[in-house]
């Protein structure tokens, strides 16, 4: 008989500071079961849009704004838990950074902080 290891995932902020980043970066949480819990809790995880970089795409097109550029940094770490910078550049102006230990998140946290950014522009 043989025994099965199930391993879980490493969440997106488990190595945030081994990291190089350079901004806070916000806890996101994509599922769905604490979404209306009711708790204001400031501890509690945010909740990105459903797809950041989409949604910013559509509000830097409707203010005028170049679209946004997505480069990966940084990538530090063993090859089996690395931690990944990933910046989103407007312009010559605008950066915002997320790191992740999966690119796709740190793309997303990027994206997500660039549109709380362009609130307060």
């Amino acid at each position: 008989m043989q025994k099965t290891v199930v391993h879980k995932p490493k969440s997106v902020h488990q190595r945030e500071d081994k990291g190089n980043c350079s901004q806070a970066t916000p806890r996101f949480n994509s599922g769905p079961a604490n979404q209306n819990s009711g708790n204001s809790n400031p501890s509690e995880e945010l909740h990105p849009p459903p797809n950041p970089m989409s949604e910013l795409d559509k509000e830097v097109l409707s203010i005028g704004l170049p679209k946004p550029e997505y480069v990966c940094v940084n990538a530090d770490g063993p090859s089996n838990g690395m931690t990944f910078t990933m910046t989103c550049k407007i312009g010559e102006d605008l950066f915002t950074s997320g790191c992740s230990s999966r690119k796709k998140d740190a793309k997303k946290i990027a994206a997500a902080l660039m549109l709380d950014k362009l609130k307060y522009l």
